[in-house]
């Protein structure tokens, strides 16, 4: 294979295979030439052979001709007339070519060429002329008998000029074979003047290849060592790549797929090289992000010149967003067109969050020197005060730095302490950190307590050790504690003083106190609960579980609380609650733990017939035709009563945590989370009259719902409960319902009577149609602003009061009268007046008469 590619190379590129390549061109063509010279040269000599041959066979024919001619002339029948007939043909194929027979007996014929040159064909001619006299001669002679005095004289001549004819036959015969000899002489000539030639081409080319030979043996070990060399080179090239800290990266100028990933930028994305290659950007990265890193590559690739990106935000697969410094290159061809681009990533999120960490600190120290709390202050060797942070000057009552520049911190502090302080100050000069507190003397005289961190500072400037310090003003803390150990006295004699158990317990976990209500209790013997003996006071099945949770609340710094029976003296157990929590100190570390333990007994005999009434509740809704669901506020199912189960033909442990049931309409779940989150926003009762729901075999039924909210004890909506009631049924009653009172609103408005309703405690008319109208002459909207009284006549409206009065109060049914009323043209008529109480809502306070009206009667009255 190596053979193969350096003879191809070398075929391609140098100029020895160039010429070796005209030089064996030529060769080949001149041998080419050559076998095609010979063998035309040697098929001419077969056919000038055939020439030759039906040449000599002219000698023969005509000695035949002869003999036929006297056996005629003797009375033998001879056939001279087709020998004639082959000399002729034959001698014209000889002169211009064409097909002769080889053997008239067996009609075998052959295609002959034409006479060679010039002098053949004349020599030919000649004797066909002279061929054509013998047979004239011949003619003649056959004329003459036997005995006829001119026959001998005749046959003498004839022949004479046989035997010229003949001769002459011999010497085409000889001018074509000296012809043929001849071509076969130059044939052989130019063979071995081509074969000299080739010759020495063999030898000048086999000379050259030698030389030419060495010179590539040269060039390829040459190449060899280049091509190694050029192979260590990149595989060194790519060990750099492949194991640099940056990301490079190699993209088409094309597409901007990426061509190649190194190590480093497969580990900062998080994606694998093979998975990449082939890829843009926006296969992995977001749009925003891809669309940033294109256009900057385009840039890069438009200007052909390096682009230093100093900060771009990449979001990789596994780091999140990183930080990263970019250099990209376009890589030119040839022509100078871009072909590649170049990408060199270093992660700087690392520096990134340092530079910012590092100014928060910087930002955090000075706000912590300038308005912390703590005193900072920077003390020399030998007790000078050299700098005090403002919180400090506070603390020794010093108005501002001027005031204690140079001062000795050593008369700060107060003389009873100044010899700790001073041990302190020294071993912070030789490399050691300190704690300390002490009391300091402010320059007013005002006392304070102090608890200061000191460490070892080097002075760039002077290369002197100083005590850099951070104090702080633990007087309150003092007094705190102080409080505390009174305190702690006081909570012993409290804790003996209340119903509960109360106990403290050390950071290991172990009992230092439990008050009297313990031993009391349990029946245990005086001090014996200390430690762990506490224990022994529980019962057997709660053992094991408490120690575990007590030893965890320890151990992950939360507060404890279980539930666990503990014995009494007469051998029963009772239930009780303990509670505790820990007390820690300024550095976060557990120093004691509180706990209480209270009687619960009574607690957990209320918690079961709690469950024990739940469990009936359950069942009552399980034994209602209605829905009930209960949600969380995820609007997430809880639980369902029986009829919801059945509905949907689910289980409880089926429905609990979905949204709804799967094969209820998408918009139907959506309305329901609505209206619960209505209920859960507001804390409001929602009463949605009418909602589609879908049943198991997918049939809707509508259902009135009421969604309800449940409250937690701080008041907080915490789930809601929703009871849906099936009203197929009652929207079918209702459309019965709307059926009739649209026939009855057409009898109303068509009725020839006068129909109106009237308000029982104004009088006012409500309601009217349009025969009413007519009777009295004023229009709907005209008598809704009237009262009955208004247009019954005086003399009747008594009567009609009293009437009204009666049927108001239960005394009548209905009552009929007749009354005069005025028109609203001021003319008075009979009517014939019917009324009936009418209520038009069962919860309507007001009653309602309804009262219809004949036509005037005037005229039969």
């Amino acid at each position: 294979m190596m053979n193969s590619n350096w003879i191809s190379c070398m075929f391609k590129n140098s100029k020895l295979s160039t010429r070796f390549t005209i030089i064996s061109v030529m060769f080949l063509s001149v041998l080419l030439g050559m076998s095609i010279y010979t063998m035309t040269t040697l098929q001419k000599d077969r056919s000038n052979a055939l020439v030759i041959d039906m040449a000599g066979r002219q000698r023969m024919l005509l000695q035949r001709h002869v003999n036929e001619v006297l056996l005629t002339r003797q009375g033998v029948p001879a056939d001279y007339a087709s020998t004639r007939e082959l000399i002729l043909s034959t001698l014209n194929a000889l002169m211009v070519g064409g097909s002769v027979a080889l053997n008239p007996e067996t009609d075998q014929w052959q295609t002959i060429p034409a006479a060679p040159t010039k002098e053949i064909f004349e020599k030919l001619q000649e004797q066909q002329d002279h061929i054509k006299r013998i047979f004239q001669l011949a003619d003649q002679f056959l004329l003459l008998s036997p005995d006829d005095p001119e026959f001998r004289p005749q046959l003498l001549p004839l022949r004479n000029q046989h035997s010229l004819a003949i001769r002459m036959a011999d010497e085409a015969v000889k001018q074509l074979n000296n012809y043929s000899e001849a071509a076969i002489t130059r044939m052989v000539k130019w063979e071995v003047i081509i074969a000299i030639i080739v010759g020495w081409l063999g030898v000048f080319v086999t000379t050259k290849g030698v030389q030419d030979g060495r010179k590539i043996e040269k060039e390829v070990e040459e190449r060899k060592l280049i091509e190694s060399a050029l192979r260590d080179s990149q595989a060194f090239l790519n060990s750099i790549v492949e194991n640099i800290p940056h990301m490079i990266f190699v993209k088409d100028a094309r597409d901007l797929q990426f061509l190649r990933l190194n190590k480093a930028g497969e580990e900062l994305v998080g994606y694998p090289r093979e998975r990449m290659i082939g890829k843009t950007d926006y296969n992995f990265f977001p749009k925003p992000e891809a669309d940033s890193f294109t256009t900057k590559d385009r840039e890069v690739l438009a200007g052909k010149t390096l682009v230093d990106i100093p900060e771009e935000v990449i979001q990789t697969k596994s780091q999140g967003a990183r930080y990263l410094r970019t250099k990209k290159i376009p890589i030119l061809d040839d022509d100078g067109n871009p072909q590649y681009l170049l990408g060199i990533s270093e992660d700087i999120t690392e520096q990134k969050l340092a530079k910012l960490e590092h100014t928060e600190r910087e930002l955090l120290l000075r706000l912590i020197f300038e308005t912390g709390p703590g005193c900072i202050k920077r003390v020399a060797a030998d007790g000078t005060l050299l700098h005090m942070n403002p919180a400090g000057l506070e603390f020794i009552e010093a108005e501002g730095e001027n005031e204690v520049r140079g001062l000795s911190v050593f008369d700060l502090v107060v003389p009873e302490h100044l010899g700790a302080y001073r041990h302190m100050h020294q071993n912070v000069l030789q490399g050691k950190q300190q704690t300390l507190q002490f009391e300091v003397q402010g320059l007013k005289g005002g006392r304070r307590w102090m608890e200061t961190y000191a460490v070892p500072f080097r002075n760039p400037l002077t290369n002197e050790v100083e005590q850099l310090a951070v104090t702080h003003d633990i007087t309150k803390r003092k007094a705190t504690e102080e409080v505390i150990r009174k305190g702690e006295q006081k909570f012993r004699v409290m804790a003996e003083t209340v119903p509960d158990i109360v106990f403290t317990n050390q950071p290991d976990g172990s009992c230092d106190f439990v008050n009297q209500r313990l031993y009391e209790y349990t029946g245990l013997a005086s001090d014996s609960a200390l430690g762990f003996g506490w224990t022994k006071a529980l019962h057997p099945d709660d053992l094991e579980r408490s120690k575990d949770k007590w030893l965890g609340a320890m151990n992950a710094d939360f507060p404890y609380e279980d539930r666990y029976r503990m014995i009494s003296p007469n051998g029963t157990y009772r239930w009780f609650m303990a509670r505790a929590i820990p007390v820690k100190n300024a550095k976060g570390q557990i120093e004691k733990w509180f706990g209480v333990s209270t009687d619960i007994q009574d607690l957990v005999k209320a918690e079961t017939t709690l469950r024990t009434t739940e469990q009936m509740y359950r069942q009552i809704l399980d034994s209602i035709s209605d829905m009930v669901l209960v949600k969380d506020r995820n609007f997430r199912i809880l639980w369902a009563n029986k009829a919801f189960r059945s509905y949907y033909n689910m289980t409880n442990e089926e429905l609990k945590g979905i949204l709804d049931s799967p094969i209820n309409e998408p918009d139907f779940t959506k309305r329901y989370n609505e209206d619960d989150s209505y209920v859960f926003n507001t804390g409001e009762i929602l009463d949605i009259p009418e909602e589609p729901v879908t049943r198991h075999d997918g049939h809707v039924v509508f259902f009135h719902t009421i969604k309800a909210p449940l409250l937690g004890e701080s008041g907080e909506v915490v789930k809601s409960v929703g009871v849906s009631r099936d009203i197929t049924e009652r929207k079918r009653a209702e459309e019965i319902i709307r059926k009739g009172e649209r026939k009855f609103r057409a009898i109303y408005e068509q009725a020839p009577t006068g129909i109106a309703v009237l308000d029982s405690l104004n009088g006012r008319f409500t309601q009217i149609n349009q025969t009413y109208c007519d009777i009295t002459g004023y229009s709907q909207e005209e008598m809704l602003n009237q009262t009955f009284q208004n247009i019954t006549h005086p003399d009747d409206l008594q009567a009609d009061l009293e009437q009204m009065q009666q049927l108001l109060t239960g005394q009548i049914k209905n009552f009929q009268m007749e009354k005069r009323i005025i028109r609203k043209d001021g003319k008075v008529i009979w009517v014939k007046l019917t009324c009936v109480p009418l209520w038009l809502e069962p919860t309507d306070s007001r009653q309602h008469i309804a009262m219809s009206q004949t036509s005037p009667i005037g005229s039969w009255r």
